[in-house]
């Protein structure tokens, strides 16, 4: 490599490869109004909404929710399951007191076990299908997206999964708290949530709610 007047001819910078800027769009969480005007529209004892509510609450992706049955809940009312992604557990809050932080979850909960008690049918699955069989992940994508989409509203089931742990981080959350919820396996997934919470806080000249433990 030449010199010109003590300069290098070509700047070797050039060959040292930049890490690639990190996406974290993807599927964006819905907004208040959007999951109300959703609520609003399609009512209790419809599958669209018993679909909603069942992955609203629990967070879980959708190759997770169509397998999810009365006979996950255990005798300590948590909802627990083996995520198809990863072959690691889940826990969700059934019917057992809600942590403190998710006190005030509670409407979502009761929502839920109102869609669930609206069905016309019981099966081994709550999303099965009419015929009794377990419901296509594909198929239970469909029914949220094209019943959002029939309200304007852009947005999928993986959404409402990106919602709930958006909502545990707003309530004080802690990382490893969402990541037993949700079933991420790295905290570092579930950290922006907590971060972007944080943020929000500080901007309305608040402070983050410190998560309580019972």
């Amino acid at each position: 490599m030449g010199k010109t007047n003590g300069y290098l001819a070509r700047d070797p910078s050039l060959a040292v490869k930049r890490k690639p800027i990190p996406k974290t769009i993807g599927h964006p969480a819905w907004t208040d109004a959007e999951i109300d005007r959703f609520r609003a529209h399609w009512a209790l004892g419809s599958l669209q909404r018993l679909c909603f509510e069942l992955v609203f609450w629990t967070g879980a992706r959708i190759s997770d929710a169509v397998k999810i049955g009365p006979g996950m809940a255990g005798r300590d009312g948590v909802l627990q399951f083996t995520q198809k992604k990863t072959g690691e557990p889940a826990f969700v809050p059934w019917t057992c007191p809600l942590p403190a932080y998710a006190v005030r979850m509670e409407d979502d909960r009761k929502l839920l076990f109102a869609a669930l008690e609206a069905r016309a049918e019981r099966h081994m699955t709550f999303l099965a299908t009419a015929y009794g069989t377990t419901r296509s992940e594909k198929a239970l994508g469909h029914v949220i997206s094209n019943a959002a989409s029939k309200l304007g509203i852009a947005k999928s089931a993986h959404g409402l999964r990106k919602s709930r742990a958006k909502l545990l981080a707003e309530a004080g959350a802690t990382v490893h708290q969402i990541a037993a919820w949700t079933g991420h396996i790295t905290l570092e997934e579930v950290e922006h949530y907590t971060r972007e919470a944080s943020r929000r806080a500080a901007v309305r000249g608040e402070q983050m709610k410190k998560p309580v433990n019972r």
